[in-house]
């Protein structure tokens, strides 16, 4: 087998595992109508993000993101974690942004999780292609 072919199979056993152990086969999540609602924080972050001001637009986001978490808003929390990690990789912080956004509790509900779910499988896959050949150096373990 390629060193291409076994890097795919990896992924896919990896992302397999986190999907999976991310949520028991049992539990059935609730789907919950999207209030529509944004925090009024998301100006200071557009304002940052349009200076380019990056590392400074995480401060708000961070907020938004506690706030969501407090009122249960799963359309504000999915879309803060998402924002957040989108900052960090374009910080080049990749590593940590794939450790946070893995630690972070995940929304309670079907869609948030879902969206939350399938944006950590690609940055995971973005992961892995920008870090193939230091992976394979590594020692195993």
């Amino acid at each position: 087998m390629c060193e291409h072919a076994k890097h795919v199979v990896l992924l896919t056993a990896i992302l397999s595992w986190q999907i999976c152990s991310a949520q028991p086969a049992a539990e059935v999540l609730p789907v919950v109508q999207s209030t529509g609602k944004r925090s009024p924080l998301r100006k200071e972050v557009d304002r940052l993000q349009d200076q380019q001001r990056y590392q400074e637009a995480l401060r708000p986001l961070e907020q938004i993101l506690e706030q969501a978490r407090k009122d249960r808003d799963s359309q504000q929390q999915t879309q803060a974690m998402i924002e957040i990690v989108r900052l960090r990789t374009g910080l080049h912080e990749y590593e940590s942004a794939v450790r946070w956004f893995a630690d972070q509790p995940w929304p309670e509900d079907l869609l948030g999780r879902t969206a939350v779910q399938l944006y950590y499988a690609g940055l995971l896959r973005n992961y892995l292609a920008m870090y193939i050949s230091e992976i394979g150096q590594r020692q195993p373990v």
